[in-house]
């Protein structure tokens, strides 16, 4: 598991003075106006920078941002593309029982509840209209869907590394 969680992507630099136009990958953007830090993450390279923010402004499906390490248009200009991320250590836990974010899920061991057998692992969460959908890869390297309803998902132990689920053939 990687120390950081993408929370954006980079669209296009904005004005003169090193601002960037993102584009969401968070759940939850207020909570962006919370942190301090951030890493652009270059997602061919995996190439890191560590940035502070000076300025953050909240718009539909996406925001403005500029760094105190970035001040021109041409610098901002390099990182079209990249991935923005906050490192695991500023994410804040959240407060309902049952809830987990997407970045907890990938790479859980699924297990069908009944048997106890392993099926597989969590590759993916794929946003659904009325709930998510794990995407599992199985162990004969197939991919299966299981929507993450509590009649499907019937535990997550985060401890364990493991997401019980009931495997039925409709999934």
């Amino acid at each position: 598991m990687t120390n950081y969680v993408v929370v954006g992507y980079v669209a296009k630099p904005h004005g003169g003075l090193g601002s960037f136009n993102f584009i969401y990958s968070t759940s939850f953007p207020e909570r962006l106006k919370l942190r301090k830090m951030f890493i652009l993450v270059d997602p061919k390279s995996h190439e890191m920078l560590l940035l502070t923010r000076r300025f953050l402004k909240l718009l539909p499906g996406g925001f403005l941002m500029s760094f105190h390490e970035i001040t021109t248009r041409e610098q901002a200009k390099r990182f079209i593309g990249w991935e923005l991320a906050s490192p695991v250590s500023q994410i804040e836990p959240l407060s309902s029982p049952g809830e987990y974010y997407y970045f907890q899920l990938f790479g859980l061991t699924a297990v069908n509840a009944e048997s106890g057998e392993v099926v597989g692992r969590v590759v993916n969460i794929v946003p659904h209209l009325l709930y998510e959908l794990l995407d599992v890869e199985l162990l004969n390297g197939e991919r299966r869907f299981f929507p993450f309803i509590e009649r499907v998902v019937r535990k997550v132990d985060l401890k364990e590394k493991k997401i019980e689920l009931v495997v039925e053939e409709r999934w």
